[in-house]
């Protein structure tokens, strides 16, 4: 696995890197959700450049996108005891 340069990312999304936005991509690109995000009431994506971020809840962005939740990030160490 590697991460993309910054035309691939153009490319797939759209968007430049930093500015990658969940909504309004391609529908074959899925949207992948780090399962951490839902700790949290609120998080800022992208919303197109990378000066910007909208406030939404993570469940949210689920419902918006069709995404899904999956573990990207090991649980820190209090979540796993």
């Amino acid at each position: 696995m590697r991460l993309p340069d910054a035309g691939e990312v153009l490319a797939a999304t759209g968007y430049l890197p930093g500015g990658v936005c969940p909504f309004l991509l391609p529908e074959d690109l899925p949207v992948l959700l780090d399962r951490a995000l839902s700790r949290f009431a609120t998080v800022y994506p992208a919303a197109g450049d990378d000066h910007s971020g909208v406030p939404v809840a993570p469940d949210r962005i689920l419902d918006l996108t069709g995404g899904r939740w999956v573990e990207v990030c090991q649980p820190l160490a209090a979540e796993r005891e």
